[in-house]
């Protein structure tokens, strides 16, 4: 299979290509055109080649740089809409916690703003880490958000409903399971990033000392 070329790669191309033609034009002009010496076309083309390829290597970094800020800037985005719904739902668990006597419900309400509160922070510490706990924040938070909050307000009625609790009450201890998967997983890329830091440590230690 072909290797796929880069596009600043193929971009950056171009533009020695061009460089290189603006040459070729300014060489036969000067020289057969404007009878100028064969030595001033030849110098005047490789001044032109020369700078022409300079301008397009001082503005391959500048567009790697502008591309960098633009996924940078788009990965925020996503934080920010993400986190904009996690937090509510978060604070409603809390306050449904806060209003649900000590019983099994509420050990489980617990567990799971625990895991919620430190994801959050690990993933506005590390951006980047998103991917792995997106669904978590964007869909099993606010759910269980509502189910906490629906199951304050049933018991809080004269007559509670408690067949809906009892059903509440099962969905949301397989929430905690969900939750304390989600966290585990964040867990094991905390693992993998280290299992990769200790290889790059390693073959640094080997290449500069020299040992096996």
């Amino acid at each position: 299979m072909a290797r796929e070329i880069a596009p600043e790669t193929r971009g950056l191309g171009v533009r020695y290509a061009l460089a290189l033609g603006a040459a070729l034009v300014v060489l036969p002009t000067l020289v057969l055109g404007l009878a100028q010496p064969l030595w001033i076309g030849v110098l005047s083309a490789a001044i032109v080649f020369v700078g022409l390829a300079l301008f397009a290597a001082v503005q391959r970094p500048r567009a790697a740089r502008v591309q960098a800020q633009r996924l940078a800037q788009g990965q925020r985005a996503v934080l920010d809409a993400v986190m904009a719904d996690a937090r509510p739902a978060l604070g409603a668990i809390q306050q449904a916690l806060a209003a649900t006597p000590k019983n099994a419900v509420r050990d489980r309400l617990e567990t799971i703003a625990t895991i919620a509160t430190e994801v959050i922070a690990a993933i506005e510490a590390e951006p980047e880490r998103l991917g792995a706990v997106q669904r978590l924040l964007t869909y099993y938070l606010p759910r269980t958000a509502e189910l906490a909050s629906a199951y304050v307000d049933l018991r809080e009625r004269k007559t509670p409903d408690t067949e809906r609790l009892a059903a509440i009450q099962d969905v949301l201890a397989k929430m905690e399971s969900a939750f304390a998967h989600f966290a585990e997983k964040l867990a094991d890329d905390d693992l993998r990033s280290l299992d990769a830091d200790l290889k790059l440590i390693d073959a640094a230690l080997k290449e500069d000392l020299g040992r096996p």
